[in-house]
C-alpha cells in the first residue's frame, strides 16, 4: 500500500591505495566539467566557467600531517613563510605540481619542499574564487506558513508526487519515501528535516530540490537518492558503483546551525549547498556529488576508509579539516586546509562528470 501526499506546486583509497608509480597527472587531464543548470542574475552564458583540474586550491594555508598526502595538482595564493607545511612523516607528500602565490619563494613558503614530487613554481597572477551565488535557489523559497503540517509516515512505502511545503519532514524506521518527480523539477520545502534509518527514493526523470530552512539530521544508515536500504548496504567506492543519477538531487540548506551529513553509513547521491552554516560529515557517511558552502567557519570531514566525498568541495571562505581516515576524491577549494592524523587519508584528484547546479566563474589564475 502506498500513501499519496499531494501538496501545492511552488512557482517562481577509499583509503587511497595509489602509489607514486601508479599516479599520473598531466596538464591535459580534464577538469570537472561545468554544465550549469541555472545561471544566476548577472551572469550570462558567455561568462567563462571555472575548470577544476586540480586536487586542491587553498587560499592562504595548507597543513599535511599524520600519514596523509595529496594526489594531484595543488595551488595556493600564499606567499608568507611556512604557509605550506608538510609534516615529517614519510607519507606527508604532494604527488603533483604545487603552484604558490605570485612572487612567492618556494623554500620560504613551503616547509620540506623536497616532499613535493611535481615541483614548485609561483603563479603569474593573483588567484581567487568567488562565493557561491545562490540567488536562483533563494527565489524558489516560499515565504509564509507551511501548506502542510508534519510529514511523519508510518507505513513502509509512502509516495510524494507533487511539490510541497511541510512544517517538518520526519522519517524513521526503515521507511522508504518514494519521490515521484515525473519529468519536471519537484521542490520539497521544510523547516526541519530528519531522516533516521529511512530512505528517499527518486522515481521519474526530473530533479528533486530539497530546501531545508532550520535543521537537517541524517542518521541511522539513511540514504537519499540511493535506491533504498538494499543498495545502501552495498560498497560504494567509485562512480561505477552508482545505480542512481547524482544530477537528480539538490539539497539547499539555509539554516544557521551546523549541517550534519551523517556519522554512520549515511549516503547522499547528489549536490549539497549550505548558504552559510558550517558542515560536518563523519564515520562512513558519503556524498557522491558536489558540496558548496559560503561559510566562513569550519567544514569538518572525518572518518572512514571509503571516500567521504566524491566530487567537488567548493568553500572558498571556509577552514576545511580532513582528519581521521577521511578522504575526498575530486577537487577542493578552501580558504585554509588541514589534512592529517589518519592512515593514507587526504585528497585524490579525479575527473568526475557531475553537473554543477550553480554557475562558478573562472578564477583568472595564470598557472605557469
Amino acid at each position: 500500500m502506498r500513501q499519496l501526499i499531494f501538496g501545492i506546486l511552488l512557482v517562481g583509497g577509499i583509503c587511497f591505495g595509489s602509489s607514486i608509480s601508479n599516479f599520473m597527472w598531466t596538464r591535459e587531464s580534464p577538469g570537472i566539467p561545468i554544465s550549469p543548470l541555472v545561471l544566476p542574475s548577472g551572469q550570462t552564458p558567455s561568462s567563462t566557467p571555472a575548470v577544476f583540474d586540480f586536487a586542491l586550491f587553498s587560499n592562504i594555508d595548507i597543513e599535511i600531517k599524520g600519514s596523509s598526502s595529496i594526489w594531484g595538482p595543488v595551488r595556493t595564493s600564499a606567499t608568507s613563510e611556512h604557509s605550506v607545511r608538510l609534516g615529517p612523516a614519510d607519507g606527508n607528500r604532494i604527488f603533483g605540481p604545487l603552484t604558490i602565490g605570485l612572487n612567492g619563494i618556494p623554500n620560504t613558503v613551503v616547509d620540506r619542499p623536497g616532499k613535493v614530487n611535481g615541483g614548485i613554481v609561483p603563479a603569474e597572477d593573483v588567484c581567487s574564487y568567488h562565493s557561491p551565488d545562490y540567488r536562483h535557489f533563494d527565489n524558489l523559497i516560499i515565504s509564509g506558513n507551511p501548506t502542510h503540517a508534519n510529514f511523519n509516515p508510518t507505513i513502509p512505502y509512502t509516495e510524494i508526487s507533487e511539490s510541497s511545503y511541510f512544517e517538518s519532514f520526519y522519517v524513521t524506521g526503515n521507511i522508504d519515501v518514494l519521490i515521484n518527480t515525473g519529468t519536471q523539477d519537484m521542490i520539497i520545502q521544510t523547516k526541519n528535516f530528519t531522516l533516521s534509518a529511512g530512505h528517499l527514493i527518486l522515481l521519474g526523470t526530473g530533479r528533486l530540490i530539497l530546501i531545508v530552512q532550520s535543521s537537517f539530521t541524517l542518521s541511522g544508515s539513511s540514504s537519499i537518492n540511493n535506491n533504498g536500504k538494499e543498495q545502501n548496504d552495498r560498497p560504494l567506492n567509485s562512480i561505477s558503483d552508482l545505480v542512481s543519477d547524482p544530477n537528480r538531487f539538490i539539497l539547499y540548506y539555509t539554516g544557521i546551525d551546523q549541517l550534519n551529513l551523517g556519522t554512520g553509513k549515511d549516503r547522499i547521491i547528489g549536490s549539497v549547498m549550505s548558504r552559510s552554516a558550517p558542515i560536518s560529515a563523519g564515520g562512513s557517511s558519503q556524498v557522491f556529488g558536489n558540496i558548496f558552502s559560503d561559510t566562513s567557519g569550519l567544514i569538518n570531514i572525518f572518518g572512514s576508509v571509503a571516500p567521504n566525498l566524491t566530487g567537488l568541495l567548493y568553500a572558498p571562505n571556509a577552514n576545511v579539516k580532513i582528519i581521521g581516515s577521511a578522504n575526498i576524491k575530486g577537487s577542493v577549494v578552501a580558504k585554509t586546509i588541514e589534512i592529517g592524523s589518519g592512515t593514507q587519508c587526504g585528497i585524490e584528484y579525479e575527473f568526475l562528470p557531475f553537473d554543477l547546479p550553480i554557475f562558478i566563474p573562472e578564477a583568472n589564475c595564470i598557472i605557469p
